[in-house]
């Protein structure tokens, strides 16, 4: 069987149909009629759907929550769990975020990677069993998702209405695969803007996703004309003694916004950017004088990544707790409203943690709301001596001759993580330091990768077709 010519020959193709699905901008936003997570997500959903179709597979959509494409028999079932949402493209991109440009043997765009590339080597997977003689006796999915990124319902709605594979995998992460993810739980907390003193923070906004740390934050100030000059004068002192990016005016009625640059990282692991709504809450701290905003936003987030503010710090032996703050906007009670998503440790209990949570935020009188699903709180862990690993492990071995990268556990979040024997696998390789960008400006995933992972997509369901 030569999977390996297989792709190769289809490896074009590929690209063209990645391209179809990263034309559509398809970030989460307001529902809609018929359209549970806005219009991008939908339209993406359904040019998947689409695509599938004209490839000859069975299609079904689950009322825009999520869809699969299907081939096979019998009462078996296998899953490969992929998502067409994004997180919004953000700055900084040198090419279009919404058009797939290839250059220097990469694909660049929105998407490529995570997860819109991973959709079409899952569909192309199931061909290449069917072209190339396999007649699968029992039927294998992929299950597409449009809300990964901000919540996951998507899972929630497909086990409410289909049954549940046997084996899965989500295209979603890193080889040589994940057995063990973090738990997550996402919240919004408020505390009041007004202070005591004559300068007023009028407002703040900042960041791109809950899941990614903001790398840019913009304050307006009001106040004399000397007290924000000064402001002004030190907000750019501050910023060129820590090496920070920053731009500041005056307003037309006399309001000072200052505009603080920062460096985006993924949510899962925030020591790795630099948090634009840490710094200049933590400059405008040394600025104004008893503002409940930023005096329990600096003792919370600040700069800390580990929890500690929460009194929540811990590890264990697959990682320690990361805190990572993504967003932040004005409400229009006069209080200023911040997100936080914490990857918790596999083996601790979340529910504990919680409650530490709340207590702190009671006794600093800050407003919390949970916005995270119970079960997208709890971790994920696969025994890594189980038959379903060593099928994966293998296939992963056979195709790249790589059988000494050791698999590992994650701080991310898959689909993996909503179901039991589903585990995180690919696309991206060991040694990829950069993680594509994913979640970043040029964002982008190499031709080879996907027709590595593709490869080894194949000869997985190989292998678990026989389990």
């Amino acid at each position: 069987m030569d999977i390996k010519g297989f792709v190769k020959s289809h490896s074009g193709e590929m690209v063209r149909q990645i391209a179809r699905l990263v034309a559509i901008p398809s970030a989460g936003g307001p529902a809609q009629p018929g359209m549970p997570y806005g219009e991008g997500p939908t339209a993406a959903l359904q040019e998947a759907l689409a695509i599938a179709s004209e490839m000859g597979f069975r299609t079904k959509n689950l009322d825009n929550y999520c869809g699969y494409a299907e081939i096979g028999k019998g009462e078996g079932l296998l899953g490969v769990l992929a998502h067409v949402d994004v997180v919004p493209a953000g700055d900084g991109w040198d090419t279009a975020p919404f058009e797939l440009v290839v250059k220097d043997g990469r694909m660049y765009g929105r998407g490529a990677t995570d997860n819109k590339g991973p959709v079409i080597m899952g569909l192309y997977a199931m061909k290449a069993l069917l072209d190339l003689g396999v007649e699968p006796q029992k039927r294998i999915r992929v299950i597409i998702g449009a809300n990964e990124e901000t919540g996951f319902k998507c899972m929630a709605h497909y086990q409410e209405v289909e049954e549940i594979f046997d084996y899965g995998f989500s295209p979603d992460s890193d080889f040589p695969l994940i057995y063990g993810e973090k738990g997550a739980h996402r919240g919004t907390l408020a505390a009041r803007l007004s202070s005591e003193g004559p300068v007023q923070l009028r407002s703040i906004e900042g960041g791109s996703a809950i899941n990614v740390v903001a790398s840019q934050c913009v304050a307006v100030l009001e106040g004399s004309d000397g007290a924000l000059r000064h402001i002004n004068e030190a907000f750019g002192q501050y910023a060129a003694s820590h090496g920070y990016g920053c731009a500041s005016q005056f307003l037309n009625d006399g309001a000072l916004e200052l505009t603080s640059q920062g460096l985006p990282a993924h949510g899962s692991r925030p020591q790795e950017g630099l948090s634009a709504i840490a710094w200049i809450c933590d400059f405008l701290a040394t600025q104004i004088n008893g503002c409940h905003f930023l005096e329990t936003y600096n003792e919370l987030m600040g700069f800390d990544y580990t929890g500690g503010g929460f009194g929540i710090a811990c590890g264990d032996e697959y990682g320690d707790l990361t805190l990572s703050n993504g967003l932040i906007y004005t409400g229009d009670d006069g209080k200023a409203r911040f997100t936080y998503d914490i990857r918790s440790p596999i083996t601790i209990p979340f529910n504990p943690l919680l409650e530490k949570i709340m207590d702190k935020c009671a006794a600093l009188d800050v407003d919390m709301a949970v916005n995270t699903d119970a079960y997208f709180r709890e971790s994920l862990f696969v025994d890594p001596d189980s038959e379903f690993i060593a099928a994966l492990k293998a296939a992963y071995a056979e195709v790249t001759g790589d059988s000494e990268t050791k698999i590992k556990t994650t701080g991310g979040g898959t689909y993996a993580r909503a179901f039991k024997n589903c585990v995180a696998y690919g696309p991206e390789m060991p040694g990829c330091e950069d993680g594509h960008n994913i979640h970043m400006a040029n964002e982008y995933l190499p031709i080879d990768v996907m027709e590595t992972a593709t490869e080894v997509y194949v000869n997985a369901l190989i292998k678990l077709l026989e389990l």
